[in-house]
């Protein structure tokens, strides 16, 4: 990537809407599949441990006791390998590592309850008891997204349609009568998974996003409201500073064929206060770029009370910037009217 003070990418005029959902509609496809795929392997990883080592320790022959140890430790495993595969997918749009804690545990509970109702309500109604995982996991939803409560049902239906898929593939009805040939096992568990991954990852493209959050950027009111460094020289050298910050970070071709477009201001010690994207592929791709990790919003407070508190509330202290991250890969950093710093 290189410095281009005379790209001739128009300035950006309007701040686009807030993307209303947690997951952007362009990514959506690409989240889906990847989703669905972390699923089907963590389920994968989770039988092979199982058979391995029920075959090494000899199962069938352990007591009620070791029985009993055995089944809770394949159970919290299995919950806790899930939630990690998942929060690699997840993690790229803001959710924290509490998701693996939070379906680990739930997931934990939730096969426990099951077992226990198993024998009353069959396999398919037993996943009822996935409730547990759904409030668990609703938990940590409620930060980021609106009616998180609503994910309580999720992994409830999820379960019960894919143990009832797994069921029929098997040649079974839900209460184990044979209704054709069964086919293997694993034949059956793949489709199975598949679900699991499947419905969860577009329930998670239907969540909205609340309407602030830490991890979003700086509002367009806070940018109203900061005033703009005017010195040219001093502009031109906090320019070369964000560019060699912004170049640090390997940044992946996250848009084709869109510029994404921000706004960034910066202090006179060259630390980034506030960003403001600037169409709605930059809105969507936010996340994707250094920004989110270099911006310091408390940065931005700090210094325009210092500046008030010392020459008073006219004076510039934030250097304004555009940034244009480029389809080319390149970066190209401007005033934020748009002009060349050259």
């Amino acid at each position: 990537m290189q410095f281009d003070p005379s790209s001739s990418v128009p300035p950006a005029l309007a701040a686009p809407a807030p993307q209303p959902f947690l997951i952007p509609p362009a990514k959506r496809l690409s989240f889906i599949c990847g989703l669905t795929l972390a699923t089907v392997l963590a389920g994968l990883v989770e039988l092979a441990f199982k058979r391995g080592v029920a075959g090494a320790i000899a199962v069938d022959t352990l007591s009620d006791f070791a029985a009993a140890i055995w089944r809770y430790t394949d159970w919290a495993i299995s919950s806790f390998v899930l939630g990690l595969a998942q929060w690699v997918i997840l993690r790229q749009y803001g959710l924290t590592h509490l998701w693996i804690v939070a379906t680990g545990m739930g997931g934990l509970i939730a096969q426990a309850v099951g077992f226990g109702w198993q024998a009353k309500l069959g396999l398919v109604l037993s996943r009822l008891a996935y409730v547990w995982l759904g409030l668990a996991q609703g938990f940590v939803l409620r930060r980021d997204v609106r009616s998180a409560w609503l994910w309580l049902f999720v992994p409830p239906v999820t379960f019960v349609l894919s143990s009832l898929l797994f069921l029929v593939i098997l040649g079974q009805t839900p209460t184990g009568i044979a209704v054709g040939l069964p086919g293997p096992s694993y034949v059956a568990l793949i489709p199975a998974l598949t679900l699991q991954g499947l419905l969860p990852a577009i329930a998670l493209c239907g969540l909205r996003q609340k309407g602030s959050s830490a991890r979003r950027p700086s509002s367009e009111a806070a940018f109203r409201a900061t005033p703009e460094m005017t010195d040219l020289t001093q502009l031109r050298s906090l320019a070369r500073e964000l560019h060699t910050q912004l170049t640090q970070t390997d940044i992946p071709e996250i848009a084709e064929d869109q510029d994404l477009i921000y706004l960034v201001d910066m202090t006179v010690e060259g630390a980034i206060a506030m960003y403001q994207p600037v169409n709605q592929a930059a809105f969507d791709y936010a996340d994707q770029t250094p920004l989110p990790a270099l911006a310091e919003a408390e940065l931005a407070g700090q210094a325009g009370q210092a500046n008030q508190e010392k020459y008073g509330s006219e004076v510039a202290t934030l250097a304004r910037f555009q940034v244009i991250f480029q389809a080319t890969g390149d970066i190209t950093i401007r005033s934020s009217n748009g002009e060349p710093l050259s």
